[in-house]
């Protein structure tokens, strides 16, 4: 929304500060090849899976909503996974 440049560190950094992450946790965590492996797979299968946005809610592996939702659908979806009224 802010047009920020998330590749730049800084930026990043101040991005994911009030999210509970220190400036030395998203140094480490944007270096570390395992991690970025790791998040490179998740995008991939989120990608097979048809999701290409956010936000996108899956409730109990069975019912899923994308995009900003109202309360009563959020709340109507996460009933149905729970209960099995689909």
């Amino acid at each position: 929304q802010e047009a920020r440049n998330i590749h730049d560190p800084g930026v990043l950094a101040e991005v994911a500060a009030p999210h509970g992450f220190t400036p030395d946790e998203v140094a480490r965590l944007t270096a570390d090849e395992r991690e970025l492996g790791e998040i490179r797979e998740e995008a991939r299968a989120a990608a097979k899976a048809g999701i290409d946005g956010v936000p996108f809610f899956v409730f109990a592996d069975r019912v899923a909503l994308a995009g900003a939702q109202p309360e009563n659908v959020l709340r109507d979806a996460i009933e149905q996974a729970t209960t099995g009224n689909l």
